[in-house]
């Protein structure tokens, strides 16, 4: 990969249409990011890590990040909205019973 494919994908990532991705999409760009990831090719074949000091590494992992917390904050921002609502049905089973209670008192 180099350095301008990075930033491109760098870019995409980083844009503000990245906040309203779906987790499907998402890891579809961590996906692509994976497969991008900044490496050298020695003699043997082997592919090996640039050095974490160097621009490429340093712009990927940041992405990488970037991308993990989107998914986070979109596992968390589910996780509120599903709390959210059962907090509601809680709430409106709580009055209908009081009122129930109320109505129809037992004796």
């Amino acid at each position: 990969m180099t350095f301008g494919d990075l930033y491109e994908l760098q870019c995409k990532v980083f844009e503000p249409a990245t906040a309203n991705f779906s987790i499907h999409e998402l890891k579809g760009l961590l996906n692509s990011l994976l497969n991008n990831f900044p490496h050298t090719v020695d003699d043997k074949g082997i592919r090996r890590p640039y050095k974490p000091g160097m621009d490429e590494s340093i712009m990927w992992f940041k992405c990488y990040d970037h991308v993990i917390t989107l998914m986070n904050l979109k596992r968390d921002e589910s996780k509120n909205r599903r709390t959210f609502w059962i907090s509601i049905i809680a709430l409106v089973v709580s009055v209908v019973t009081a009122v129930l209670q109320i109505a129809f008192p037992a004796s």
